[in-house]
């Protein structure tokens, strides 16, 4: 009995057979994420070495060479290109499509551990890093207002930050521009050699006295306490009157043979929104969520936070994936709505049978309903490719 015959004799079991299919459709349909593109991975790595102060010759020479040499012994590697400038160094490894990065980017950071005890000591330690489309941002929001920008910042950093990274699907947030205070001691050269002290000492003195660490624990009966040193500055008093020790003995106040300044770092970023000073947060969701429903969370809640906050600040989407998603989604679903629609009517010219056209144009949107099944069980999302 094929499957026309058993159809026919049979139509309530077929009935209920489509009807299970319809239902699972949807659920499937309702879980789906949506996404611009498909989740895929491109088989590259990248080595990032930054070494402050150097040139691009030292760079090249002292970094850059000696990680291509131990990088180009792991299998499957296809190419690899660097880019030495002063003070960075980044190396881009391709592989062999098919290569598990995952894998791929475990032994990059084993090979960069052997190496790593013979660069120098002054270059931080190598950042590995695998390509991901999913590390794209899907939105950034200017913030704007507030009695200034640094207040601004703090806002951003102590109350924004932690609520938007409690959102379910949200990876990190990024805060650009605004300014970033920093402590300055200038230190007088000529002072400095009349005392007989030296820039280490300074340093090194300044590292002591500015400290906070865990000291143990001590027991008492069934309770157990933590002790933890705290012997960090307060204000820049503290810092003014910190006591260095001479050679030929006794001290004198860092004020003395120092300048110390309450001030900001220098601005490496700057972050503008129509021409005045604002903040920008730089949202990235973790792979495998839905960018459209992350984005609607994230809106959700920087509407509640703008009035929970007692100082008046707006913000404002610069970048929103989900938009764009939303539309292309949208204008893919019109397009096979209209395509359906005509497929039906070309059908009817062709058959000139109500009956007939009628049974294929209820079995097409059946079968793209059951389809979404299949694309829910395959772990995959809606997204132009899927869905063209």
């Amino acid at each position: 009995m094929n499957l026309a015959s058993f159809s026919i004799k049979r139509p309530i079991t077929m009935l209920m057979i489509v009807a299970i299919v319809l239902v699972l459709g949807f659920i499937s349909f309702s879980k789906l994420g949506i996404d611009l593109f498909p989740d895929f991975s491109f088989p590259v790595g990248v080595v990032i070495t930054e070494y402050k102060g150097a040139s691009s010759y030292e760079v090249e020479n002292m970094i850059t060479k000696p990680l291509e040499q131990i990088l180009s012994t792991m299998n499957n590697v296809k190419n690899i290109q660097s880019i030495s400038s002063e003070g960075n160094s980044t190396i881009l490894i391709e592989f062999n499509w098919g290569s598990n990065m995952d894998i791929a980017a475990q032994d990059m950071r084993e090979k960069v551990d052997l190496i790593k005890p013979y660069l120098p000591s002054e270059a931080r330690a190598p950042m590995v890093v695998k390509f991901d489309p999913s590390m794209m941002p899907v939105m950034q929001i200017a913030l704007y207002g507030g009695d200034n920008i640094v207040q601004l910042k703090k806002i951003a950093e102590d109350t924004m930050e932690s609520r938007l990274l409690r959102i379910e699907g949200v990876a990190s947030v990024g805060i650009t521009g605004g300014l970033e205070r920093q402590i300055a001691i200038s230190v007088d050269p000529d002072k400095l050699a009349f005392y007989g002290l030296s820039i280490p000492q300074i340093a090194g003195k300044l590292q002591m006295e500015n400290i906070n660490l865990p000291g143990g624990d001590v027991s008492q009966g069934k309770k157990k306490y933590n002790i933890r040193i705290e012997a960090e500055f307060k204000d820049i008093a503290e810092i003014e009157n910190m006591p260095i020790p001479l050679p030929q003995g006794g001290s004198v106040p860092l004020r003395n043979i120092a300048k110390i300044e309450d001030t900001y770092k220098d601005v490496s970023t700057i972050s503008r929104y129509n021409g005045k000073p604002s903040i920008a947060l730089t949202i990235q969701k973790q792979s495998g969520y839905n960018t459209v429903q992350v984005a609607k969370k994230v809106k959700s809640e920087m509407a509640k936070l703008t009035k929970e906050i007692p100082v008046e600040i707006g913000y404002e989407t610069i970048l929103d994936q989900s938009d764009f998603i939303e539309f292309s989604i949208n204008n893919v679903k019109k397009n096979a709505i209209t395509g359906g629609i005509f497929a039906i009517l070309v059908i009817y010219l062709f058959l000139q049978n109500l009956r007939s056209t009628l049974i294929i144009g209820v079995s097409i949107p059946i079968s793209i309903i059951a389809t979404f099944v299949l694309v829910y069980f395959n772990n995959l999302t809606l997204n132009m490719l899927s869905l063209g």
